[in-house]
């Protein structure tokens, strides 16, 4: 594993067969309005890139995959409360949602 001099994670690499590596970790840039720089934006893995999308809190609230995106759901006490595959957290028909009580 590599680190920024923030202690950000840069790369992972795998020494187990079939794993797969995770490169291009990409942070924030820490301006007015900008996500923090231990913030993180974006991850390639396998070669392929994902973007997390975060609210004002600074909590993931998407991140995308291959077959779909995910939402994820957190409540007052910044707890995730649900995880969703499909078109939105409010998808009524979506291929998985996993609710934490």
């Amino acid at each position: 594993m590599n680190y920024d001099k923030l202690g950000n994670l840069k790369t992972r690499t795998s020494s187990v067969s079939g794993d797969t590596d995770a490169t291009a970790y990409v942070y924030g840039s820490g301006g007015a309005g900008q996500l923090s720089r231990t913030t993180l934006r974006s991850v390639s893995l396998g070669g392929v890139s994902h973007t997390l999308t975060h609210d004002g809190s600074g909590r993931v609230t998407q991140y995308d995959s291959a077959d779909s995106d995910r939402y994820l759901g957190w409540n007052g006490r910044h707890l995730a409360t649900t995880v969703t595959v499909g078109d939105s957290l409010a998808d009524t028909t979506p291929k998985a949602r996993d609710e934490f009580l």
